[in-house]
């Protein structure tokens, strides 16, 4: 809280972050007949605050594996799953999984920040991983989106 100047007895203040919060993309995503998995942020990771990304471009019968970590990989997706397509990526180290069941090919993730001041300027990666399941919900193919690389702000 900055006293940013003053006329008579009226006080004007700015509220300013001394760390702010930001989010870059990084890596490709790889996908399937609904065109490459995208990931994009809906807002900024602020401490106490959820923060929410979108991913799109998901197969219609798949489920949505959402994955935060706190350092980045290059590691090709099928060492993970062999049913994965070629040249998809897992580009962060798992720390959490969240699973999602997207609707109309897209999903929203969440991931609640504590209001804790010792997280701002921490970093954390985010990304998606598309499982498409066949009618018997056999696992048929894997996919990953880009990724996000969030550094959490506080006010």
């Amino acid at each position: 809280f900055e006293a940013a100047g003053s006329t008579g007895s009226a006080y004007f203040a700015r509220y300013g972050s001394t760390c702010p919060a930001s989010v870059t993309s990084y890596g490709v995503g790889c996908g399937v007949l609904a065109g490459p998995d995208s990931l994009v942020a809906q807002g900024s990771p602020w401490t106490g605050a959820t923060f929410r990304s979108h991913a799109s471009g998901l197969p219609a019968n798949a489920l949505a594996v959402g994955i935060t970590g706190l350092s980045v990989a290059a590691l090709p997706l099928t060492n993970v799953l062999p049913q994965a397509l070629p040249n998809c990526q897992l580009l962060l180290v798992p720390e959490l999984l969240d699973l999602y069941l997207p609707a109309a090919g897209a999903v929203t993730a969440s991931l609640a920040i504590p209001n804790a001041t010792s997280l701002a300027g921490q970093i954390l990666h985010q990304q998606i991983v598309a499982l498409e399941l066949d009618a018997q919900a056999n696992l048929l193919a894997a996919a990953s989106s880009n990724a996000l690389t969030l550094t959490i702000g506080s006010f």
